[in-house]
């Protein structure tokens, strides 16, 4: 009886095929990444598209007006109890607490879902609230849901505000005043060329030291500055008038007439 000899892999052939694996993974692993930063990048938008709703809502209940400004980062009362990742309606902190985040007064119209104020693609958020170690990238002590910068660029006496009134806020005369009043949503110059909130690492966008127009301050802190353009060196933006659009790392650096409505002469 004749045998037959099955015939095995050489050790070259085994070689080509590992080398056409590593090949097409070198093509493909590239675009799943791009792939996932896209998807991120979507449900930042998405995100934004909630709570721009929330803020309309909010507004209409509220003589057409937003929350007075705020400029903390706080969602839960007591400031122990911060292992819960996600707030609860009893753990929040009333939304004209001075160390409220501005979110706060939003959430009750996204059907009380802080996850919306987290964008999927972000790492870190002012490093004052988050507690070394950070390298995992996470968010402590319940600062997580704080992603977004609001737009709290308002007339002050410094002289980088020039003295003017703004599209978003009604009085103010620094940046540790009492809580700012919002102007009617009705009266803003501009709707479709006035900021709201963005991608950020502050959590508001205040014109005196934070206001990506002087981004040039993180230039020494990576980590804060990547967060204003997140997916993939592109920041989201929400406007006014409901539609949200993108700007490339270093589009938005001068542009005051984002945060005030108008174009300076």
């Amino acid at each position: 009886m004749k045998l037959e000899l099955r015939r095995a892999f050489t050790l070259i052939e085994l070689l080509v095929v590992i080398a056409i694996i590593a090949i097409l993974a070198s093509l493909l692993l590239p675009a799943l990444a791009r792939a996932k930063s896209e998807a991120k990048q979507i449900k930042c938008k998405s995100n934004m598209r909630q709570i721009q709703l929330a803020w309309y809502q909010y507004a209409d209940d509220h003589d057409g007006r937003g929350h007075p400004r705020r400029n903390w980062m706080r969602w839960i009362k007591d400031r122990g109890d911060f292992s819960d990742p996600t707030p609860n309606r009893s753990q929040m902190i009333a939304p004209y607490h001075p160390e409220a985040y501005w979110g706060v007064a939003y959430v009750s119209y996204t059907g009380w879902s802080p996850n919306v104020f987290l964008c999927p693609a972000a790492k870190a958020v002012d490093d004052q609230y988050i507690r070394p170690p950070h390298q995992d990238g996470l968010f402590k002590d319940g600062f997580k849901y704080v992603t977004y910068g609001f737009n709290g660029f308002f007339r002050t006496s410094n002289r980088r505000s020039f003295g003017l009134e703004l599209a978003v806020w009604e009085g103010g005369v620094n940046q540790n005043s009492t809580p700012i009043k919002a102007r009617a949503i009705s009266s803003y110059p501009r709707p479709s060329e006035t900021l709201i909130f963005q991608d950020a690492w502050e959590s508001m966008l205040d014109g005196v030291d934070d206001t990506p127009i002087f981004l040039g301050q993180w230039a020494a802190w990576k980590e804060r500055l990547d967060e204003y353009y997140r997916h993939s060196d592109v920041g989201n933006i929400m406007w006014a008038d409901g539609h949200a659009s993108q700007a490339k790392r270093g589009e938005i650096y001068w542009k005051e007439e984002w945060y005030i409505g108008r174009h300076l002469r």
